[in-house]
């Protein structure tokens, strides 16, 4: 019997939207985080047009090179996450041995600060999302995202004038993190025509994240000139 290529094509595309419409129910069906971010912790990624939705992407501390930046990869976080962190990290095998680790998916939780410096900072990680939502049990600051880290030997640096050195020392870094938000229409409207009377506009974007950690635009607002 032949087959009709539309029927197959109209199949397909009818699966695909009940997948959809079935994996956003089961995110929406609760909310592990309800955040409103500003455009400090947020960036442009695509203007789209018109008749589309905006995406913007997280502005998060993954570009720090600092000490401060990672102090979740702590030598117990590391391990609990399935790392071998026995070889010093001054030994002249380290950069290898750690390089040869595979990366192993975790779960990040980032602090809303608002500060200008790092506005969404990684503060811990975990293997379990339920674990770590009770570490950090403040939905309205914590966002739990998934995530790929790698472990790495970072080697020491000599100090130089008012920038001190530092040891040689095992850390942690996120190589994968989902950080794309997509902002449909009405809110896109908005945002598009705010920003036409001006560039710089600040804005608040209400979130949730679900129970899949995957987040939706709840509301928009525009804080008054002062």
């Amino acid at each position: 019997m032949k087959v009709n290529p539309l029927l197959v094509t109209a199949a397909v595309v009818v699966v695909a939207n009940a997948f959809a419409l079935t994996h956003a129910w089961l995110n929406r069906t609760g909310a592990d985080a309800v955040v409103t971010l500003t455009q400090d912790e947020l960036m442009e990624w695509s203007p789209g047009n018109s008749n589309s939705g905006l995406a913007f992407r997280l502005q998060w501390n993954g570009w720090e090179l600092g000490p401060e930046a990672n102090a979740w990869a702590t030598p117990r976080n590391l391990e609990l996450l399935g790392f071998d962190h026995s070889l010093p990290a001054d030994s002249v095998d380290a950069p290898e041995f750690y390089r040869r680790q595979a990366p192993r998916r975790a779960f990040a939780a980032l602090e809303v600060t608002h500060l200008e410096a790092a506005p969404l900072r990684v503060i811990d990680v975990a293997r379990d999302p339920v674990a770590l939502r009770g570490r950090h049990p403040n939905a309205g600051t914590v966002i739990i995202l998934p995530a790929v880290v790698a472990i790495e030997a970072r080697t020491a640096r000599r100090g130089q004038v008012d920038v001190p050195g530092t040891p040689a020392r095992i850390s942690g870094r996120i190589t994968e993190l989902p950080t794309r938000i997509h902002i449909p229409k009405p809110f896109s409207a908005e945002l598009r025509r705010e920003k036409l009377r001006d560039s710089k506009v600040k804005f608040g974007l209400h979130l949730r994240y679900g129970n899949l950690l995957e987040p939706w635009v709840t509301g928009i607002d525009f804080p008054a000139p002062h």
